[in-house]
């Protein structure tokens, strides 16, 4: 996960595709948990 700073051009890279979150140095990445939950009652 990367957290934009203000006037970041680091993240239009990411969104864009031109590089990846594995790419940045560790300091700049962070780790992040998704869970996606369904009920189909």
């Amino acid at each position: 996960m990367y957290i934009a700073k203000e006037k970041d051009h680091t993240v239009f890279q990411l969104l864009d595709g031109e590089m990846r979150v594995s790419d940045l140095n560790d300091e700049d990445k962070k780790e992040a948990l998704m869970i996606k939950m369904e009920n189909r009652e």
